[in-house]
Parts: C-alpha cells; sequence; structure tokens
C-alpha cells in the first residue's frame, strides 16, 4: 500500500482547513506545471458535445477582479496568470447551484444516524452503571453453576459488542468524510478528498498530516477498543469450587476509565453530524462503482485524470493534489440539475509570474509492451494479503495452539486435573492468562475483516477480469461492503462468489473466538495463600479454541494464495481517485449513449437509451433505483483491462471497458507457473509482448513500475522526467 508523502499532504491539509480565509484572500499556491496542464486539460471539456455545464460569467469575472485588486499587493499576480485565471474559469463550465437544492443532502449511513448513535450511547451508559455497581461490591457468591458460566462469558460478550460498534463507527465516518468535506461551502483540495486513502479508514499519519482531527481521535478510540475485549475477559476472577467472585480492581478502574472516554467520543460524533451537510442524497449512499461513476458523469477535470490509470499515488498526488473539488449541484446548458464533482477555479500565487512554462506535449506518452501493462495491471494487493500479515498471524496462531495443547497435556498428567497453582498475584495472572491473550486473539478480527474487505472490493475486478466480463450485476453494481454481513453471504453464494462467503463467514465467526478463549481460562486467587493464584483450563472450552487456531494456520495461507494474481490492481482501491483513474477515459463517463446502436435508434425502449450514469435532480431519474435499472437493462458486459481511449485514434489507458477489441492482458508468467508453461505458449506471449501501446497522458506521472528513484523524479519533474522513468524501467524489464 502506498503512502501520501507527509509534507505534503500537510500543505494541502493547511490550505483545506483555511479555506475560507484563502477565499478572501483570492490567493492560493498552485505549482506552475499544474496550472498550465489545468488550462489544457480544461480547455479540452469545451469539445465535448454535451453535458457541459452552463458559464457563470459573474463568477470568473469577481475571482479575476479580486486579483487585479491584489496585483498591488506583496504578491503581485502577472497578466498572464490573470488570463489564464479568466480562460480556465470560462471553460470550465462551472456555475453556481440552484438557491434551494432538492433535498438537504445531510443522508448518514445507519451506523451514523442519531438514534443508532444514541442506542450505543444508552449500551455504554448501562454498563457504566454496572461498573460503578461493582465497585461498591467487589465480591460476591455465585449461586451456582450457571452463574459461573455467565461470568466467564459475559463480559467479553459486553466488550466484543463494543468493539464492534466502535469499528462500525470510525469505517463508517470515514468512507463518507472525503464527501464531506468537498460538500463544504469551500470544497477542498484533492489530497485531503478523493485521493486520500480513506478506506478502510483514514490512518494515524494521514489524519495528523491532513488535520483530520476526527479521524484521527476516532482511530485512537477504536484501539481503545482492544483493550477493552481483555480487560473484560480480566474483570472477574471466579472459582467453582468455592462459589466466590472477586473483581480484579485495576481491571475494573480501566474500564471506567475506557466506557467514560468511548461515551463522550460517541456523544461528540452525534453533535459533529447534527445537521452537517454530507454530500449524500437522501437514500442514495455511494457504495458501489456505479454510485460513484454517477458523480463523475459530468466532471469538468477528467482530462487531468488521464493516464493516471498506471501511475504511483506519489506522482498523482504531486500533479493533482492542488485541484480545488467541490460537491454539489449544477446547472447544464439545458438548465437541468446534475449532481457531482466539478473543479473549482483558484488564485495564482508565482514566483517567478513571467516565466511561460510550455505545456506537455502529448506526443510524449509512453509506449508500453502487453509485458509491462501486464505487470503493472496486476502489480498491487492489499497489505493484509501480503507476506508479513500472513506469517505473522499464522505463527501466533500456531504458538498459543501449541500452548493450550501443552496446558491439557499436563493436565491430565495431575491429579488436580486443568487447575495449575502459580506463585503469582491473582492481578498479575489475569494480565498474562486472560487479558493479554484474548487481547492477541482480538487481533484476528482486524485481520480477517481486512481480507473480507479486500476480497469485497476486489470482487467486482475479478468477475471483469474474466475472458467474457462480467453484467452490471456482477461487477459495477456489487455493494458488499455496506450490505449488512448476512444477506452478503446469502448473496454472494447465490452469485457463487465462494472467496466473499469464506471470508464474510471467518470475520462473523471470528467474533467468538475471543469470548469463547477469555472463558476457556478462569483465575482465581488461592484458598490459602493471597499471593498465589489458581489457573483453571475448561477442557471442552479449550478444544473449541484449539480447534479455531489449528484452522487458522491453514486458512490464512489458503486464502492468501487460492487467489493468485486474480484480485491484483495496477493500485489498492482505497480512494475514490482511483475508481476515476481507471475511467476517466471511458465511455462510461465520456459518451451521451453507451448502449448498442440497437437500442439507440429506437425511441420506444425508454430506460435503454442513453447513458445510465446521467441523472437529474428531481423526478424518478434522481433516484438510484432508475440509474441501477437502466444499467442493466443497457445488456452491457463491462471489462478491466487494457481499453481505448473514448477520444479514440492509437490511444490507450488500463481501466474499466464495455469494448471487445483490445488485447486481454493476461497474468504474469512467474516461477513455477512460467517454468511448466508450454513452449508454444511461450511464443505466443512473446510475440504479443513485441506490441507496443501509447498509454494516454502517462507522460504526466510516473507509472507504477518504475522504480522509487524515478517514481520520486517524475513526480516533481514533470513529463519530461516521468518518460526518462518509463524508458528507463523498459530498458531494465528487457
Amino acid at each position: 500500500m502506498e503512502v501520501a508523502p507527509a509534507a505534503f499532504v500537510r500543505r494541502v491539509g493547511e490550505d483545506a482547513d483555511g479555506a475560507d480565509r484563502a477565499r478572501k484572500k483570492q490567493i492560493h499556491h498552485v505549482h506552475t506545471q499544474s496550472l498550465v496542464a489545468s488550462r489544457q486539460d480544461l480547455g479540452n471539456v469545451g469539445a465535448r458535445p454535451t453535458g457541459l455545464l452552463s458559464v457563470s460569467s459573474d463568477t470568473a469575472k469577481s475571482d479575476v477582479d479580486a486579483m487585479k485588486g491584489n496585483q498591488k499587493g506583496e504578491h503581485a499576480v502577472s497578466q498572464e496568470a490573470l488570463e489564464l485565471l479568466a480562460d480556465n474559469a470560462l471553460r470550465s463550465g462551472l456555475s453556481k447551484g440552484p438557491s434551494t437544492a432538492p433535498d438537504d443532502l445531510t443522508y448518514r449511513p445507519i451506523v451514523l444516524q442519531t438514534w443508532f448513535l444514541g442506542l450505543i450511547i444508552a449500551f455504554n451508559v448501562s454498563i457504566m452503571s454496572l461498573l460503578v455497581a461493582l465497585c461498591f461490591k467487589p465480591k460476591f457468591d455465585l449461586l451456582n453453576e450457571w452463574a459461573y458460566f455467565v461470568l466467564q462469558i459475559f463480559p467479553t460478550i459486553i466488550g466484543t459488542v463494543t468493539f464492534a460498534s466502535l469499528e462500525a463507527i470510525t469505517t463508517a465516518l470515514s468512507r463518507i468524510t472525503p464527501f464531506m468535506r468537498c460538500a463544504r461551502p469551500g470544497g477542498d483540495v484533492a489530497a485531503t478528498s478523493v485521493l486520500m486513502q480513506y478506506i478502510p479508514m483514514l490512518s494515524f499519519a494521514d489524519s495528523a498530516a491532513s488535520r483530520n482531527w476526527n479521524l484521527f481521535c476516532a482511530n485512537v478510540i477504536l484501539w481503545l477498543g482492544f483493550p477493552v475485549l481483555g480487560l473484560k475477559a480480566a474483570l472477574l476472577s471466579a472459582s467453582i469450587e468455592t462459589g466466590v467472585a472477586e473483581v480484579t480492581h485495576w481491571t475494573l478502574y480501566a474500564l471506567l476509565a475506557a466506557y467514560a472516554i468511548i461515551t463522550l467520543y460517541v456523544s461528540w460524533v452525534v453533535f459533529y453530524l447534527r445537521n452537517r451537510v454530507t454530500g449524500l442524497r437522501k437514500e442514495w449512499d455511494t457504495v458501489n462503482i456505479a454510485d460513484h461513476l454517477v458523480l463523475f458523469r459530468h466532471s469538468n477535470f477528467l482530462d487531468s485524470f488521464e493516464g493516471s490509470c498506471i501511475a504511483t499515488r506519489k506522482s498523482i498526488l504531486a500533479r493533482l493534489g492542488s485541484m480545488q473539488l467541490k460537491l454539489q449541484y449544477w446547472t447544464q446548458d439545458d438548465g437541468q440539475f446534475w449532481y457531482g464533482f466539478n473543479q473549482m477555479p483558484r488564485g495564482v500565487e508565482e514566483e517567478n509570474p513571467d516565466t511561460v512554462v510550455e505545456a506537455p506535449d502529448r506526443s510524449q506518452d509512453p509506449q508500453l509492451s502487453s509485458e509491462q501493462l501486464s505487470r503493472i495491471r496486476f502489480k498491487s494487493v492489499f497489505t493484509a494479503m501480503k507476506r508479513l500479515p500472513r506469517v505473522f498471524f499464522t505463527t501466533t496462531a500456531v504458538l498459543i495452539l501449541i500452548g493450550y495443547i501443552t496446558a491439557l497435556v499436563l493436565g491430565s498428567r495431575q491429579q488436580t486435573g486443568n487447575i495449575f497453582e502459580m506463585n503469582i498475584s491473582p492481578g498479575l495472572s489475569a494480565f498474562a492468562f486472560n487479558f493479554l491473550l484474548t487481547s492477541v486473539l482480538s487481533l484476528f478480527s482486524l485481520f480477517w475483516e481486512d481480507v473480507y474487505l479486500f476480497t469485497s472490493i476486489t470482487e467486482p475486478f475479478v468477475e471483469m477480469g474474466k475472458p467474457g466480463g462480467a453484467t452490471a450485476d456482477e461487477a459495477l453494481l456489487l455493494k458488499y461492503t455496506s450490505t449488512p454481513r448476512l444477506i452478503a453471504i446469502y448473496d454472494a453464494a447465490g452469485r457463487g462468489h465462494w472467496k466473499v462467503v469464506r471470508t464474510a463467514s471467518f470475520a462473523m465467526l471470528q467474533r467468538l473466538l475471543p469470548i469463547i478463549a477469555g472463558a476457556s481460562v478462569s483465575v482465581s486467587s488461592h484458598n490459602s495463600d493471597t499471593t498465589a493464584s489458581m489457573i483453571q483450563f475448561s477442557t471442552p472450552l479449550s478444544i473449541i479454541t484449539m480447534a479455531y487456531l489449528a484452522a487458522y494456520s491453514i486458512l490464512i495461507p489458503y486464502e492468501d494464495f487460492e487467489s493468485g494474481y486474480t484480485r491484483h490492481l495496477p493500485r489498492d482501491s482505497l480512494s475514490i481517485g482511483d475508481l476515476l483513474s481507471w475511467t476517466c477515459s471511458s465511455d462510461l463517463l465520456r459518451k451521451d449513449a453507451i448502449t448498442s446502436d440497437g437500442y439507440e435508434s429506437n425511441p420506444d425502449t425508454g430506460l435503454l437509451a442513453g447513458n445510465p450514469f446521467d441523472t437529474k435532480a428531481t423526478g424518478p431519474q434522481s433516484e438510484r433505483w432508475n440509474m441501477e435499472a437502466r444499467l442493466r437493462l443497457a445488456q452491457l458486459r463491462f471489462s478491466f483491462g487494457l481499453a481505448r481511449v473514448s477520444s479514440g485514434g492509437d490511444a490507450y489507458t488500463v481501466g474499466i471497458k464495455t469494448d471487445d477489441d483490445v488485447p486481454h492482458l493476461h497474468r504474469p508468467m512467474r516461477g513455477l507457473r512460467k517454468r511448466v508453461a508450454r513452449v508454444k505458449d511461450e511464443e505466443k506471449d512473446a510475440e504479443v509482448a513485441e506490441e507496443k501501446y501509447r498509454i494516454s497522458g502517462a507522460s504526466k506521472f510516473a507509472v507504477a513500475d518504475a522504480s522509487e528513484q524515478n517514481a520520486d523524479a517524475a513526480g516533481t519533474g514533470g513529463p519530461i522526467a516521468a518518460e526518462n522513468a518509463v524508458r528507463q524501467t523498459g530498458q531494465e524489464e528487457e
């Protein structure tokens, strides 16, 4: 997984947080290279036959006039820059949206709605009340064996529910944050919105660099949920022989503090989201590929992303990170409104305003062989599916399994059974055998959730990567990431997506492991010596825990190796910009009619005509079901791989396509697969590898297959450095 340069994100994040101040000054810092590229890219929008927005000349004029007024100040702006800004403002086709939007754009996912957050607060308050009650009665008698069993299981169940609710809130809040940032009055820069990796959640480094303190605190609170599971398991020490349960004091106070912090945070989320514009339309949560494409159907910056399909994340940020984007309703030239992203014109500040940088020559776009493109196409995979996590979790499962086997074997050889006396305090024993053990096993929950997320995100690309492509239901409309888990398992089983079924099931069953493991070991104080403790292993629960761990030692490597290259992508699909880079040159966004000629020529087909991603602000065509029905009735098959750009010619891109006249990019042949391949297949692959394909717009970026040194050069040195990086990479491969 590639990480955004912290310094660059910090600079852009400061600009985003100070958007109101910056717009009052009307002067922003934009690289000269990005400015000239913006002039060329936005200029191409005017050539589009339809979908061009009406021009608000008053807005453009006011921006230019404001800059002229600042020319006498400390940061003077050249006449060329003023003309360029005016040209960009007019060519961008921007206009103010309607004064009254068709809806209030405050829709939230269920887990972020006030009533759901209120239930979580009430749940946490009730748990805090029980903990306070235990402060006044730290020792009590057990009525029967069932009471002992409940005390062993119930606290860990409560901890599991607490952690699951925190995880749901954090991931949902992270997912809608880029829409919220771009829906603000001043919009937001691309580096901290559509180009930032908000899936599954924003990292600590990116949160701090972009000054997104809400998600920073959300990450802190989420990691606070891990100790809660272990603390719950170590809260009570009970003995079935004595019939007495006793509270572990340090655990009790830690839980009280943790639940107080969690409750305050959830209350803050309720206050923060109250009447806040989220950028999501009513009953239309943006969860699948089709939902995202609707928001970019008429965007005026698609040309800027051209060539980013095979680029490194760092070079995309360097080139496009300073774009000011706005998510709102816009007017078209026919008076209709559409909802989506557009680039806002910005002021200019140049160190040398008299310097004019020539626009990059499109003829410099690199030509790559099918072998090189295959390596780029199948280059990246999620961190959870890489070697280090696989080795760590497999080794951890095996070591804990050995520990359980050792305990049961030793217990079978002594008269007391699985009860061991240890000369350490009960508190320390509870820390080691309850808190630490449960916390470590809780890490497997994160692992399986990441594996399920990886499987859910890549499943549409797996279907589109097949030779025959996939229908809309099999690819663009899949939404496993937002569907309730049981429904997702049922839906995936019906479609034959068995990896989704397996990983979703494992992620659900894993929630039980900390509960079972926490109850499999009980700690109590020694009858005659309070400084000693007694450790008892429950044979049935220990066997169940061992079965989990034995299965994990096999399933973790299997799920990692089973997919091979089928789930690899040019980059991990962790941001909105990743989807845009693979569709910006596609007919899906560029053409006004993507159905076959037979459907287009028949006016009676109704829903089948035109582009399904064309939506309106009101009426049936403003609703999701209408878009989905039109997409299904188009009866198209979608593929992911090498495709011709929408403008035609000999230029290509890597992304989602509907045409079948372009060679299929095969998985790279490496290791044993390459050695056992037949000779004629190797010769055929060699012939295909000789053919070169010009990747449109790639000269603006550093391609993903370049070395780190070349990537840095291309990210900061412009198109010439990018071309040199591509050529050097090709020479190294040859």
